[in-house]
């Protein structure tokens, strides 16, 4: 039987590695982390647990991310719409 301690030690561990991966390749951090919390609190727990956890981890990329001047040059950028580019979103 896994000790509560066990569980705790997994689930840090399963997490640093989806943070790494998230951070290195910008996507599929959720996709390694939910099948471990799932077995772990269940379904119905692990959803809104694993939203939770994104919402805070892309927040706190946001938050470190301003340090790093790029948002400064983004608004520095002029956007302009050209109406044959937007006539084809559409």
């Amino acid at each position: 039987m896994i000790t509560p301690l066990q569980e705790q030690i997994t689930l840090f561990a399963v997490s640093f590695l989806a943070a790494t991966i998230s951070g290195a390749a910008g996507f599929g951090g959720a996709l390694v982390l939910l099948p471990v919390l799932t077995e772990m609190v269940g379904i119905k727990a692990a959803v809104p647990i694993l939203t939770i956890g994104q919402i805070f981890g892309n927040a706190s990329r946001v938050w470190f991310g301003r340090l790093t001047g790029f948002y400064q040059e983004l608004q520095e950028v002029e956007v302009r719409l050209e109406q044959p580019f937007f006539l084809d979103l559409i």
